[in-house]
């Protein structure tokens, strides 16, 4: 692949990741504003909305799924390193193929089997809202798709574009 293609590439993946986070920015809107009216209706009204600590436990969810694909979006996930650079860097490599392998593999399993629960219970509607519990599992598959578009994209850029020293260094240019 061309360096001109990879940069198209990484422009895509860059706004890709940036639309979630914006998604993610008005999801996290919707958590605190219904949880507050939840609060102002519990003290001041002596009434609770059923419907906002559900929108809130929903959008939560959400939040923290599409969360999850953004942080593969940007190897931000948590991993134990210090092991893995003892070995010499082709077992490295070989170690972090069989990482990203094992990753995509587990969400692509992910995603598959929640589009075969919402095929189940899908039309189900949710106690307070009414809203089709597919949608609210939706998030579970976008998360498992996006992590695979982002895990795809972050192992080619391992074994086909390394990082110089100087951007080892400096952190992760992406």
């Amino acid at each position: 692949m061309s360096e001109a293609a990879m940069k198209r590439i990484d422009k895509g993946m860059l706004r890709l990741k940036q639309a979630i986070e914006w998604i993610i920015f008005l999801l996290f809107i919707v958590v605190v504003l219904s949880g507050f009216v939840q609060v102002i209706g519990r003290e001041f009204l002596h009434k609770s909305f059923i419907w906002s600590e559900e929108l809130c436990r929903y959008a939560g969810v959400w939040l923290v799924m599409l969360g999850t694909a953004v942080l593969f979006g940007s190897d931000s996930h948590i991993c134990l390193d210090y092991f893995l650079l003892k070995f010499p860097e082709k077992v490295q490599k070989c170690i972090m193929l069989v990482n990203y392998v094992v990753m995509i593999f587990t969400m692509g399993w992910f995603s598959y089997y929640t589009i075969v629960m919402i095929q189940g219970t899908g039309t189900t509607p949710s106690p307070a809202l009414g809203v089709p519990m597919g949608i609210i599992y939706l998030c579970l598959v976008l998360c498992g798709i996006f992590s695979i578009v982002f895990l795809l994209y972050s192992a080619v850029k391992y074994y086909f574009y390394p990082k110089s020293e100087a951007e080892e260094e400096g952190g992760d240019t992406r």
